[in-house]
């Protein structure tokens, strides 16, 4: 199922499949690789600095609690949300050392 809670989000998710698009058409292989690339990372790096957001709702901004995806999950299951920041962090955690991983294969196959 493909969410999206906002306008912005649709616009920005309806440029990037534009943008990709084109990418692929247009764009030399080199180019592509570079730009799926930087938006990994970029994705990597906002999934941390989001992981840490929605953990300081859960321990500090209590007030703000009915927006935290943690929060909605352990409503809806039953399961606790701390057991929900968890799984979040450990797929994070995964991608990041996924991704490391690659980087490192690529820049020693490449020399």
């Amino acid at each position: 199922m493909f969410l999206i809670r906002n306008v912005q989000g649709f616009v920005v998710a309806g440029l990037l499949v534009g943008l990709s698009t084109a990418l692929v058409w247009y764009a030399s292989p080199l180019l592509t690789g570079y730009a799926t690339l930087s938006t990994g990372v970029a994705l990597l790096v906002g999934a941390v600095k989001d992981w840490f957001k929605v953990t300081g709702v859960h321990t500090g901004r209590r007030s703000a609690l009915a927006s935290s995806d943690a929060y909605l999950l352990a409503q809806r299951s039953g399961v606790p949300a701390v057991v929900w920041l968890g799984i979040f962090a450990c797929i994070i955690g995964g991608c990041i050392l996924g991704t490391a991983g690659l980087l490192y294969g690529a820049a020693f196959r490449s020399s």
